[in-house]
């Protein structure tokens, strides 16, 4: 293919002039719009709270101040007010309480935030109540604010020691209250402000602040969450507490609407640029490497032998493509090759292995013919050497990886008819596999392995050697298996070789001794990692085979 340098974009010209483009689109506009809208913001923000926080603070204050002076008037020179602190006659009682009752009144009208002023005179068991505006209260919250007043108002009285000239504030019924209590020998005046009177008197809801109280301990009372972390102005002590201001963040745009309308326009024109220049990046160099990675997953997955670059523009994805063209066709070479040379050498490794089991118990078999003839038991001899022609035939005739059950178990029951005719000791096989596993294909010659070991290896000194065979299918991790299960009555294995043969890191290989490592090893090469087994003893040795079964 041949590649033209006038129609071919570079690479990294593309990277670089998209990231430069959109870096300094980037730097100008945020840079501009932000810096000087939080700089106004700011500062426009800074000057209306302060300036807010002032007017509040001043004006409740003020009417702090003239309670106060009122209060004060009363203690020292307040006629009317000192006579209430002796007994007196009901009518005298009576002109004191309404001349200080239209006072109260008064005082409540020109303090806004003033909710109550409370008098007690104990000498004459007389207690008055005078409320201001409490409007903004529905009946339960009047009435919940009418007990906390008062029992605030007997905590007062019963304070020790007495003090006449702080503020106090207290939390009563979820209610926030700041009163103060003056005395004159037997009777007594609180006034009380209700401070969620004063937040909710500047709760508006296009004000860009949160009015707050906070306590000399720090903590915030307010009827709105509060963050401390947030920009606060806080206004002078008022008793024991302080005035501040917290920040509306969803309303401080509104004080700098043309800064806003700048921003979005700015933003909507970066998006916009943002976006074509997303589109250069994405036709000539996203899409390119999502279609070299697509072609990399199809070959993965088989469905592919190599790829083209026919679709691509860029010169370095053009000459990737073809060197991972031309890198895919000499490894698909080099595979085939290999896997040959694996096919090869399995078969040879197979065929070694089932060449070392027929010599094994082709000897085996001489043995027991050469010891009945020592013994001149030649009707014996007959039987075991027409059984011996079953067994040899079976042996020698099998050159397939694989056999159908049925014949492998007919094989180790004629086994053990030839070991009847040569040995007097009795030995019974019981089979039990139901007709439909009988096709089933295992290696040959691998249940004789485990039959001619309990027969060798059983131990028994008395009674017959009981051998059973079992078949079955299970699931095993969602897959179906099938389970051979081998067993005797003997002494079973001992925990040495327990341990050597069901250790999960046991590596076979084709030079090790002939018996059940031959039978494991062969039966590894043919069902690699879907074949497992186990070796236990439970009233004798057991042996557990599984063997993948398809679909």
């Amino acid at each position: 293919m041949l590649i033209h340098k006038k129609e071919n974009i570079s690479v990294r010209f593309v990277l670089k002039e998209s990231t430069l483009t959109l870096i300094f689109l980037l730097i100008i506009l945020w840079t501009i719009l932000w810096v000087n809208m939080i700089l106004s913001l700011r500062e426009e923000v800074n000057n209306l709270g302060v300036g807010q926080l002032e007017l509040i603070a001043t004006d409740f204050k003020a009417q702090i101040e003239r309670v106060d002076t009122y209060m004060a008037s009363l203690e020292i020179d307040h006629a009317a007010f000192h006579r209430l602190g002796v007994k007196g006659s009901e009518l005298a009682v009576f002109d004191d309480v309404s001349t200080i009752k239209k006072e109260f009144s008064n005082r409540l009208d020109i303090c806004s935030n003033l909710n109550a002023i409370i008098i007690y005179s104990a000498p004459n068991q007389l207690e008055y109540l005078s409320y201001g505006n409490l409007n903004y209260m529905t009946q339960s919250e009047r009435q919940k604010f009418i007990k906390s007043v008062r029992t605030s108002f007997a905590e007062a009285l019963e304070e020790k020691p007495y003090s006449r000239k702080s503020w106090s504030f207290k939390e009563e019924n979820g209610q926030y209250l700041l009163y103060k209590t003056v005395r004159y020998e037997g009777v007594y005046c609180t006034a009380v402000f209700d401070l969620d009177m004063v937040l909710e008197g500047h709760a508006d809801e296009d004000s860009p602040y949160f009015l707050f109280f906070q306590k000399e301990d720090g903590e915030v009372i307010s009827n709105n969450n509060i963050s401390i972390n947030s920009a606060m102005v806080y206004g002078e002590a008022m008793g024991p507490l302080r005035m501040g201001l917290e920040l509306r963040h969803g309303l401080l745009f509104e004080y700098g609407r043309v800064w806003i309308i700048g921003l979005i326009l700015g933003s909507v024109l970066l998006i916009i640029l943002i976006v074509l220049v997303w589109r250069q990046i994405n036709r000539r160099i996203l899409q390119p490497v999502n279609q070299l990675v697509d072609t990399m997953d199809a070959i993965s997955k088989g469905q592919k032998e190599f790829g083209t670059g026919e679709d691509l523009q860029c010169e370095e994805f053009i000459q990737l493509s073809e060197t991972f063209n031309k890198m895919m066709l000499e490894i698909k070479h080099l595979q085939i090759e290999q896997y040959e040379n694996e096919l090869k050498a399995q078969k040879l490794q197979l065929t070694n292995l089932q060449g070392q089991i027929r010599l094994h118990f082709y000897l085996n078999c001489l043995k027991n013919v050469y010891a009945l003839a020592e013994k001149e038991r030649y009707e014996s001899i007959k039987n075991t050497v027409l059984a011996l022609s079953r067994h040899l035939r079976y042996i020698f005739a099998i050159n397939e990886a694989k056999i159908d059950l049925r014949n492998e178990l007919s094989f180790i029951d004629n086994y053990v008819e030839l070991y009847r005719c040569n040995f007097s000791r009795l030995v019974f096989l019981n089979i039990e596999v139901s007709e439909e596993l009988m096709d089933f294909l295992v290696p040959p010659i691998s249940l004789l392995t485990f039959l001619e070991n309990s027969i060798k290896y059983s131990n028994l000194k008395e009674g017959a050697l009981k051998i059973g065979v079992t078949a079955r299918k299970i699931k095993v991790e969602q897959k179906t298996k099938l389970n051979l299960t081998f067993r005797d009555n003997g002494n079973g294995f001992s925990q040495e070789m327990l341990e050597i043969l069901n250790r999960k890191d046991r590596e076979f290989g084709p030079t090790e001794h002939v018996g059940i490592n031959n039978v494991l090893y062969r039966c590894k090469l043919l069902y690699q990692n879907e074949f497992f087994y186990g070796f236990f003893n439970e009233g004798g040795a057991v042996v557990d085979l599984y063997f993948p079964i398809d679909g």
